[in-house]
């Protein structure tokens, strides 16, 4: 599953502990990928601007952009 598609999101909970983004928010280059863990849906993110061994699992609830993950 590959979207093209450029959206600022605001993660709650980033895994990333990168403080050069202010305010926790990243622009979403694609969706790679989908799995469900316990129970909860995540998403594998390719962030803009990141190389892809930056791509990470977030969970759609610490995710703010549910126009782009319905």
């Amino acid at each position: 599953m590959n979207y093209n598609f450029q959206k600022v999101v605001t993660i709650m909970n980033p895994s990333s502990d990168d403080d050069s983004i202010e305010d926790g928010q990243y622009v979403v280059e694609d969706i790679i990928d989908h799995r469900v863990v316990n129970g909860k849906l995540q998403f594998l993110l390719k962030w803009k601007g990141y190389d892809d061994s930056e791509n990470s699992w977030e969970n759609k609830r610490d995710l703010h952009c549910d126009d782009i993950l319905t």
